[in-house]
């Protein structure tokens, strides 16, 4: 049962029915609140419903209980951000969090994006880049790298720069987007 709802709310998630992922999901609570991608995927619709404290508390809860989990760690990293963006409060453990997942998967693609955008938005953007480097020399088409790379370029008024990658962006994404059958 707890596998299957998990499926369904992986699946209900990718379709942007968080409020299904969340019913799909509640069930399984009163039996399984000990279980880390429970709370992951707790997590993870509640923040794309915008209730990010309910958010934090089930990644925070994920975390404890699963601490090797990369998902769980960068999820909450990004649910904190947010929380700060709207409040200005809450950054402070994101370093924190993003050094124990480098310490997990040293290199890891997307925990070099986050750490990026966290020092794009709330530290020093020319050190976002110089992070960002060593993942984008090997991922040079991994999207999410190109947008914080064009994030920060943009915070250290090199518009012109950002314009230039923002277009390259939208090439990455026509193309994931139109799949490997349709690519010419």
């Amino acid at each position: 049962a707890l596998i299957d709802a998990l499926d369904q709310a992986n699946t209900l998630l990718v379709e942007g029915q968080a409020q299904g992922a969340l019913a799909a999901l509640a069930p399984q609570l009163r039996d399984f609140a000990d279980v880390a991608e429970l709370q992951l995927f707790v997590g993870k619709a509640q923040r794309a419903l915008g209730r990010l404290a309910e958010a934090q508390l089930a990644l925070e809860q994920a975390v404890w209980l699963q601490p090797s989990s990369l998902g769980a760690l960068h999820e909450l990293a990004k649910v904190l951000m947010e929380t700060a963006d709207r409040t200005g409060l809450g950054a402070d453990d994101v370093p924190k969090l993003l050094a124990q997942a480098e310490a997990l998967v040293p290199g890891d693609p997307d925990t070099a994006a986050l750490d990026a955008l966290y020092q794009t938005v709330f530290g020093d953007p020319a050190l976002a880049l110089l992070r960002l480097a060593p993942a984008l020399a090997e991922r040079p088409d991994a999207a999410n790298l190109v947008q914080v790379q064009a994030r920060a370029l943009r915070a250290l008024g090199r518009h012109q720069e950002a314009l230039v990658l923002e277009d390259r962006l939208r090439g990455l994404l026509e193309a994931r987007l139109q799949g490997p059958a349709t690519r010419r």
